[in-house]
């Protein structure tokens, strides 16, 4: 596999376009997006938000799978597949990570909806629901390194699982598009929307 780099902000139109661009002329087809750019800005309660810090988060979670979509949807002209990165956040809220639990419910609406739009284009949307996986924007959330051990051990979700759950969705699956099956991630059930 070939990889290269476009630096930007994936909540900023051009540099998504620019991205785009640039991997469609690579081998002059784009085939799939995966829209992984999402965080929170740390633990923070909701009265503490400002309007500002609010709309990054959205920004960071919603925006960017909305900008991916918007433009590179159209260069899939032989159809393709999105995958969105969501979180159980989407439906079991977190306490101080409200903006951030609310941005990954709406990618999730933005993902169903998508998915019946764009049907008709041989294009299908799909967004993989992990737990908490062991990265290192999160690590810092279980204190000392002998809890995250044992937090990795008996809850958190590896990445290799998700990457799976990637794997499976991008293949062209004779499923067909437009159906709705369940996929078990290291036992957590994820509505897929193919």
């Amino acid at each position: 596999a070939e990889v290269r780099i476009s630096t930007g902000d994936a909540s900023n139109a051009r540099d998504v376009q620019r991205a785009l661009d640039r991997a469609l002329a690579m081998r002059g087809r784009l085939d799939m997006i995966v829209a992984t750019v999402g965080g929170s800005l740390g633990l923070k309660p909701l009265l503490m938000h400002d309007v500002e810090s609010f709309t990054r988060v959205i920004d960071r979670n919603l925006t960017s799978a909305f900008l991916a979509m918007r433009y590179g949807v159209p260069l899939m002209t032989a159809g393709g597949s999105v995958v969105c990165i969501s979180s159980v956040c989407a439906t079991l809220p977190s306490t101080h990570l409200t903006p951030y639990c609310a941005s990954k419910g709406a990618l999730e609406s933005l993902v169903r909806g998508a998915a019946k739009e764009f049907a008709r284009l041989n294009v299908r949307v799909n967004a993989v629901r992990p737990g908490m996986t062991q990265a290192a924007g999160v690590t810092s959330m279980f204190g000392s390194d002998d809890l995250r051990a044992r937090a990795v051990v008996g809850s958190l979700r590896q990445l290799d699982a998700v990457q799976l759950g990637l794997d499976h969705l991008l293949q062209r699956l004779a499923i067909g598009v437009g159906v709705r099956v369940r996929i078990e991630i290291s036992g957590e059930l994820i509505d897929q929307h193919l």
